[in-house]
């Protein structure tokens, strides 16, 4: 009985669909085993959907309307194909439930796309007060965790909540472009308890660019917060400071032994002083491990400070290098395309 009630609805979910006005009328399934066999194709040609399919329990989360298995280890359980110019695949939902859902148990990906020109997965969100487009977490993360009023186009959150990688010559692993009327930020970084930001790079290899801006500490006085400048150089120079007091017309200054390994003091380093009273001093015996300072004329017992500048170790030879990769920038040269050279685009056109 049971074969006989499957074949009975098979037969008649056939005839419906070779029938031209199939699509106005409307199968209603009954708890009953059924199935297609593998290899069925349904399609027409009409100004609506080929196929529909509705379940009508609400009471629970695990009434879907359609669900599908795979096997394969590379083939989708669900793949979706459009011809024109449309989706391949589109989800709708009214309520806080994601329109498409994608979930993998195994190490692969819970949702995949990819995109030949366009966008492999695209997000969007109508509010910028309620909305996020794009979201990724990790376990332990949610997106409360972001309490700014404004919501993100995207929102990642993890052990690390954000990594970009870029394989191309003079590419950016992680870019942000300020396109504000008056003027926004292209990134800003905010920590409540940890640090700010970490650059780390090869031995002789630039660190930070500000290309026609200033470097600034932000500090906070009574008027409100004020700007910090700080002071460039046209070579790569380590500075430290210290007092010392002559004794007898002489003091022998010794480097802090951290600081010597930051710098090489084989090459000319650079000693100022500062006496504190009716003094002229001068410096002397300038070695790896110190220096001398001498009375030339006053107390014979003054006190001073110094500064030492000394070329940072494995930098010693950097002067006013070159940096191709900024020279269209059009923040420096007005009127650029864009911040690409010419040896870029190359890059990537051959890609």
């Amino acid at each position: 009985m049971h074969i006989f009630y499957s074949r009975l609805v098979l037969m008649i979910l056939i005839f419906l669909l070779a029938s031209p006005c199939w699509a106005q009328n409307k199968v209603v399934v009954i708890p009953m085993g059924s199935s297609i066999k593998p290899g069925t194709v349904v399609e027409g040609t009409l100004n609506g959907p080929i196929l529909t399919v509705t379940n009508n329990e609400n009471s629970s989360t695990l009434g879907s309307a359609f669900t599908a298995h795979g096997s394969s280890p590379t083939a989708p359980a669900i793949a979706g194909y459009h011809h024109s110019t449309g989706h391949g695949l589109y989800g709708y939902s009214n309520s806080v439930y994601p329109s498409v859902g994608g979930r993998n148990d195994g190490s692969g990906e819970g949702v995949h796309g990819y995109s030949a020109a366009g966008n492999g997965i695209f997000g969007y969100a109508a509010s910028t007060s309620d909305g996020i487009g794009v979201v990724g977490i990790q376990a332990g993360y949610s997106v409360s965790d972001f309490t700014s009023y404004f919501k993100p186009g995207g929102f990642f959150g993890g052990r690390n909540g954000v990594i970009g990688v870029t394989k191309a010559d003079s590419g950016y692993a992680v870019f942000g472009w300020d396109q504000s009327p008056s003027g926004g930020w292209a990134a800003r970084f905010h920590s409540d308890n940890g640090s700010g930001v970490y650059v780390s790079v090869p031995a002789g290899k630039t660190g930070l660019n500000v290309a026609n801006g200033t470097k600034n500490a932000v500090v906070a006085t009574d008027d409100g917060a004020r700007l910090m400048y700080s002071e460039e150089s046209t070579e790569v120079w380590f500075t430290d400071y210290g007092f010392a007091q002559l004794q007898n017309d002489l003091a022998v200054v010794t480097f802090d032994p951290i600081f010597t390994q930051t710098v090489n003091l084989s090459m000319p380093y650079h000693v100022f002083l500062q006496p504190y009273g009716n003094a002229n001093l001068y410096v002397t015996n300038r070695t790896p491990t110190g220096f001398e300072v001498h009375l030339q004329s006053g107390d014979a017992n003054i006190e001073f400070s110094y500064r030492i500048v000394a070329r940072r170790q494995g930098l010693e030879t950097a002067r006013i290098e070159r940096a191709p990769w900024a020279d269209n920038d059009p923040n420096l040269y007005p009127g650029k395309a864009g911040f690409e050279t010419e040896l870029t685009q190359g890059v990537q056109e051959s890609n």
